[in-house]
């Protein structure tokens, strides 16, 4: 009796060793449009208590000094 472990391995072996359906072209869309350019602006919301938020601002105030003190 085969474990699940070789199973797992068993089948990954399997289609590894498939030819691939997926034309590069289609994996190259796909893994554009995946991932956001790094000239596209992403923006995210979250919902922090009153503390973690002062102390978050604290951490970007010190991030943004440190940031800018490397720049100049």
């Amino acid at each position: 009796m085969t474990s699940r472990a070789e199973q797992i391995r068993a089948q990954a072996s399997r289609v590894a060793s498939q030819p691939s359906t997926r034309s590069a072209v289609t994996a190259k869309a796909t893994s554009q449009i995946a991932l956001p350019s790094a000239s596209r602006r992403v923006g995210k919301t979250v919902n922090l208590d009153a503390d973690l938020n002062q102390r978050v601002l604290a951490w970007q105030a010190g991030a943004a000094h440190a940031l800018s003190a490397c720049l100049a």
